[in-house]
């Protein structure tokens, strides 16, 4: 039997707080020390750029929230603990995965449904000012982005259970397959 996945990060927006800790720290670290589980974290700083447009936030929460998963117990040595801007390949499948996803797999994303109605909401309410606001251009692609963690490291024989009932989980598996079946093609002479 082969061993079982786990893959979750935190995004490096802010300090880390207790539902931080409840939620995703200390079931990580508890999952960690499983026998028979191959375990990534990680700290998403790509992630935090849509959300935070100050970089010395990012490099502080960065270092919070590393500082709270080795409080926590997780062990280095046991598990692949890393930052997203430190691994190259990742805005690389990233870029690669928004090429083949489709825009119907992103409407059923629930953070990117939620975005959409909060951007529609603010436009109803007239309190969004287009010339003031800082609309972000990755706005759409952030469920495909989310999805590159676990292309990544997952790959695509990896098991969806771990992924399951994240909108990661799905549009992982539909941009995967997508680029695989365009990587067999692009290898076919004509």
């Amino acid at each position: 039997m082969s061993e079982l996945r786990v893959l979750t990060g935190i995004t490096t927006s802010g300090t880390p707080h207790l539902g931080n800790y409840v939620g995703a720290v200390r079931p990580a670290v508890r999952a960690s020390l499983a026998p028979g589980v191959q375990s990534f974290y990680f700290l998403a700083d790509y992630h935090a750029l849509i959300k935070v447009g100050e970089p010395e936030r990012i490099q502080q929460s960065t270092l919070e929230i590393a500082a709270t998963w080795l409080a926590a117990g997780l062990d280095p040595e046991r598990v692949t603990f890393y930052r997203q801007s430190d691994i190259p390949e990742i805005p690389e499948l990233t870029w690669l995965l928004t090429c083949v996803t489709a825009k119907g797999q992103m409407n059923r994303a629930h953070a990117y449904k939620a975005a959409v109605d909060a951007a529609k909401a603010a436009v109803a309410r007239a309190t969004l000012n287009v010339s003031r606001t800082r609309l972000r251009a990755p706005f759409p692609a952030v469920v495909v982005s989310e999805s590159a963690d676990p292309g990544q490291f997952l790959g695509p024989g990896a098991g969806v259970a771990v992924l399951a009932g994240t909108d990661a989980a799905w549009v992982t598996v539909a941009a995967l397959r997508s680029l695989s079946s365009l990587s067999s093609m692009s290898g076919q002479t004509q």
